[in-house]
C-alpha cells in the first residue's frame, strides 16, 4: 500500500514538473454554453453558442451533433459549418486550443442541443 502511494505522488509530482497536465480529453471538458439573447432575427430569437475547450490539449477535427439545425440567421461557415448528417463541424476542424472558445449565433424558435460527437486531439499531449 506505501509503495502505491509512493507511486502515486512520483506519478503527480512528474506531471507538475514537466507541466503535463494527466486530465484526459473526454466529450465533457467540451463545454457547450447556450443561452437565447435579447434580439431577435425575422421574428425568431437569437441564441449564443459558445463552445469552449476545457482541455489541455489542443483538439481538431471538433464535430457537434446538431440535428434538425435550422436558422433564419446566416451562420458564419467558419465557424459551424452543418453536413447532411445532422452533425457540424467547428473551425471547419481547424485546431482548438487549451481554454479556447468558439462562439457563434443562429436564430431559430427553440435552441438546438448541440453535442460533441468526436474530435482528435493533437499527438504528444
Amino acid at each position: 500500500m506505501l509503495s502505491y502511494v509512493k507511486l502515486s505522488i512520483a506519478v503527480l509530482f512528474c506531471c507538475l514538473i514537466t507541466k503535463v497536465s494527466c486530465q484526459k480529453c473526454t466529450p465533457e471538458n467540451l463545454n457547450v454554453l447556450e443561452e437565447r439573447s435579447n434580439s431577435s432575427i425575422k421574428g425568431q430569437p437569437k441564441w449564443l453558442v459558445t463552445v469552449t475547450n476545457k482541455c489541455s490539449c489542443t483538439r481538431t477535427g471538433i464535430v457537434l451533433d446538431c440535428k434538425d439545425f435550422r436558422t433564419t440567421k446566416t451562420v458564419d461557415t467558419s465557424l459551424l459549418l452543418p453536413t447532411r448528417d445532422g452533425r457540424c463541424l467547428l473551425k471547419r476542424g481547424q485546431p482548438v486550443k487549451p481554454d479556447e472558445a468558439v462562439k457563434f449565433s443562429y436564430a431559430w424558435r427553440s435552441p438546438i442541443d448541440f453535442y460533441p460527437r468526436g474530435f482528435k486531439v493533437n499527438q504528444g499531449c
